[in-house]
């Protein structure tokens, strides 16, 4: 997946952009029973923010408000998803059998899933910090400004 972004931080190794979110709904065969996409008519234009690693040439040349086009590789949107959501909820269903067998009953299910919850929330935040400098699992930039307009033109 690529994305057009603007840069509003620069650090040593990475960089903050601004994107905007784009509007994929209309080609949607579901946008009318989609979640997201009455959100996105609710919200709309809402801004996200991402870091994106660069390696040492890349930083030189960028200035704030470069424009850059950002690549997240489409396994890892699947893959990030997947913890994201998918661990803290089976933390939360193994918290509730585990607090119920320790505490029978729903003070037991309850107390177990709201700590299984937390330890599935708690192993996101790790992993996260964990992966934070893997170029592997990272966005990248592919890239800068002059680049993009040479893309555009060509068509590529």
């Amino acid at each position: 997946m690529k994305e057009t972004a603007t840069v509003i931080a620069i650090e040593d190794d990475s960089i903050w952009v601004e994107t905007q979110r784009q509007g994929s709904c209309n080609a949607c065969a579901v946008k009318q029973g989609c979640g997201q996409g009455m959100m996105s008519q609710l919200v709309p234009g809402r801004e996200h923010y991402i870091r994106a690693l660069v390696d040492r040439e890349q930083r030189r040349q960028l200035a704030i408000g470069d424009r850059v086009e950002i690549v997240v590789p489409d396994e890892l949107v699947l893959k990030a998803s997947l913890i994201v959501y998918l661990l803290p909820l089976l933390m939360l269903l193994a918290g509730m059998f585990v607090g119920n067998g320790l505490l029978p009953g729903d003070p037991g299910s309850i107390l177990g899933g709201a700590l299984g919850l937390l330890l599935g929330a708690m192993l996101v935040r790790w992993h996260a910090h964990s992966v934070r400098n893997d170029s592997q699992v990272q966005p990248r930039v592919l890239a800068a400004s002059a680049d993009i307009e040479a893309i555009s033109v060509t068509g590529g």
